[in-house]
């Protein structure tokens, strides 16, 4: 049977979309030129991960790909694509999963570089506006990414050394106290058990730089309803709202030494 990528039907395919807005086109370059900029921090996940490490299936298929591509003489450099840092700061064990895939790289010799561990003064994109949402680059973001990608990948590792962070850890505890954002989720199974959370509730989580030494105050005002203060001057990140409530939330918050030099970000939820 022939392979499905070599069969004409796939070769010759021709991709037919079209967007519901004017802020996206799918251009013959096989890509979504966005120019949709994202405008909420607010992140859902799906589970709380028990690990960000690769599964053994991933590394082995990665390991396949080195192989492959060093025995056929094939240039190969791993990299990983920016995101918006809410998140990164969300899975929480980010280091986990790029210290593996570096693991990897460095035991065939071949380049990693994760552009979520870029310092700011040399790739500044950490900006709503260049992102479509939490996980894609819009069209502005992407021409930034590809200027400093193609400037990166001509260089060699050792050049390149003065780019990048060590690890994620290392860029948070670099960068000015801030909360950026918040994530969501349901609540565990043992969660559920437990009594901790209700089944018609979600547990929203600032994302923050810092796992120590700032304090947050939480006021939530629901739609078509009043402005209540749900937490005072606290390191706690955490509280539940109902899933069918939605509003908006402000958070205000200042480093523990630091008391009066409050800060502020409101998130839709």
């Amino acid at each position: 049977m022939q392979k499905s990528k070599k069969r004409p039907e796939y070769q010759n395919y021709q991709y037919q979309w079209e967007s519901e807005n004017d802020k996206a086109k799918y251009t013959e370059k096989g890509y979504f030129y966005h120019t949709l900029q994202m405008e909420n921090p607010y992140l859902h996940l799906d589970s709380v991960p028990n690990s960000m490490r690769m599964t053994g299936e991933a590394e082995e298929y990665l390991r396949k790909i080195i192989e492959y591509c060093q025995k056929e003489g094939i240039e190969i450099i791993l990299f990983q694509t920016p995101v918006y840092e809410v998140e990164t700061i969300a899975y929480e064990r980010y280091d986990d999963y790029t210290g593996g895939v570096r693991a990897v790289a460095e035991e065939y010799q071949v380049p990693y570089y994760d552009f979520n561990l870029t310092k700011e003064e040399f790739f500044p994109v950490q900006e709503m506006r260049y992102f479509v949402d939490m996980g894609h680059l819009n069209g502005e973001g992407a021409a930034l990414f590809t200027n400093f990608f193609c400037d990166v990948v001509k260089g060699t590792q050792e050049e390149n050394e003065e780019l990048f962070y060590k690890s994620f850890q290392e860029k948070l505890v670099s960068e000015d106290a801030q909360a950026i954002g918040m994530y969501y989720r349901e609540g565990t199974q043992e969660e559920l058990l437990r009594g901790e959370i209700g089944n018609d509730m979600y547990r929203v989580t600032i994302a923050s730089n810092r796992q120590e030494g700032v304090l947050y105050q939480i006021y939530l005002t629901p739609e078509g309803g009043e402005t209540v203060m749900v937490q005072d001057f606290s390191e706690n990140k955490s509280f539940d709202i109902p899933m069918e409530e939605h509003g908006v939330c402000k958070i205000v918050w200042h480093e523990s030494d630091d008391a009066g030099n409050d800060k502020a970000i409101e998130v839709g939820y």
